[in-house]
C-alpha cells in the first residue's frame, strides 16, 4: 500500500509534490522514519521491526494517504476509501480482542501471583514503563523490588548479598530490558540452590531457591 501511495503521489503531483503545500507533510513523514533506519544502519538494531518507533509518523503517513486519494478520479477515490475501510476491519477486530498482543503483562503477572510462596521475594529487570505496566497486574502483597540497569541504582554483588538474606527464594523476571546486562542473573546462577525457568512472550520467569550458599 505505501508504494501505491508513493507511486499515486509522484505521478498525480509531480513536481508539485516539492512545495509548501505538500513539502511539510513530506519532511513531517520522513523525520519519523529516517532515525530507525539510520539507528538500524549505524548500530546493527532492529528498531524498524518495531512498529512503535516509526508511530510519530502515522499522522503524516495517514495525510499522504488522504492527499494521493483526493487527486484520483472520483469513482476511484469512492472505491479507494471502501478498500481502507475494508482492510481495517480485521485489525481493528484484533486490536478490539487483544490490544497488547506483544505485552503480555496480563500472562506474566498470572503465572507470578499463582507461583507465589511465602518468602519470596520478586525482582523485576526492565525498563520503567515495563515495570509500571507488570505492577498494575500483580498482587499488591507480592514484595516487589525494581531493577533498571541504566539508573545504575543497582549493584552486584553488594546488593544482591543484602536482598538474599532472609527470603527463600528469589524470583527474577526479565522484561524488555532492552539488550542491558542482566548481572544478578549470574549472581544468582552462582549462588542458588537450583534454577527453574519459565518464558512468556518476550518475558523469562527465573525461579531461585536461596540457601547456604548466598551468604559466601
Amino acid at each position: 500500500m505505501s508504494v501505491a501511495v508513493g507511486a499515486v503521489l509522484v505521478w498525480q503531483l509531480r513536481w508539485r509534490l516539492f512545495c509548501d503545500r505538500y513539502l511539510l507533510v513530506l519532511m513531517w513523514l520522513g523525520a519519523a522514519l529516517a532515525p530507525p533506519i539510520l539507528l538500524d544502519l549505524t548500530l546493527g538494531t532492529y528498531l524498524t521491526g518495531v512498529e512503535r518507533y516509526a508511530i510519530a509518523g502515522l499522522p503524516a503517513a495517514m495525510l499522504c494517504v488522504g492527499i494521493a486519494v483526493s487527486t484520483l478520479p472520483r469513482a476511484l477515490t469512492i472505491g479507494c476509501v471502501a478498500l481502507i475501510l475494508v482492510a481495517w476491519m480485521g485489525p481493528t477486530r484484533s486490536i478490539l480482542r487483544n490490544r497488547f498482543p506483544a505485552e503480555p503483562t496480563a500472562q506474566i503477572a498470572s503465572i507470578l501471583n499463582q507461583n507465589h510462596r511465602d518468602g519470596d521475594l520478586l525482582i523485576v529487570h526492565s525498563i520503567p514503563s515495563g515495570l509500571l505496566a507488570l505492577s498494575r497486574s500483580l498482587d499488591p502483597s507480592l514484595p516487589m523490588l525494581s531493577w533498571v540497569g541504566p539508573l545504575g541504582r543497582r549493584s552486584v554483588p553488594e546488593d544482591m548479598i543484602a536482598l538474599a538474606g532472609g527470603v527463600r527464594r528469589i524470583v527474577l523476571v526479565t522484561y524488555h530490558q532492552v539488550r542491558d546486562p542482566v548481572p544478578e542473573a549470574a549472581w544468582l546462577r552462582e549462588h542458588s540452590a537450583g534454577n527453574e525457568a519459565v518464558s512468556s512472550g518476550i518475558s523469562r520467569i527465573q525461579y531461585f531457591p536461596i540457601g547456604s550458599a548466598a551468604e559466601r
